[in-house]
């Protein structure tokens, strides 16, 4: 029988780190988490690539710049309808 601090260093390993590893990204490099701000840098590349510029010019900028403006106009809209103590900031 495993003393138990041996014990312990196996359930260890199997509850923090053996799902990791069924995972497949633990070892692969895979990215795990595609979140909001990976996306809307991915917009903002698309964007400025179909408009023909490598990096993103005025005009581009501008235009996301708008579309933000114009999300976080809706957002707070929908949250003072729903949260009547919502106060923008």
């Amino acid at each position: 029988m495993l003393p138990f601090s041996k014990m312990l260093l196996v359930v260890f390993a199997m509850v923090l780190i053996l799902p990791a590893l069924e995972s497949g990204g633990f070892l692969s490099g895979e990215v795990l988490h595609y979140d909001c701000m990976d996306l809307l840098g991915d917009a903002g590349d698309l964007k400025c690539g179909l408009d023909g510029e490598g990096n993103c010019t005025l005009g581009p900028r501008e235009t996301l710049r708008n579309w933000i403006d114009g999300l976080t106009k809706q957002r707070n809209k929908v949250l003072k309808t729903w949260c009547t103590c919502f106060t923008e900031k």
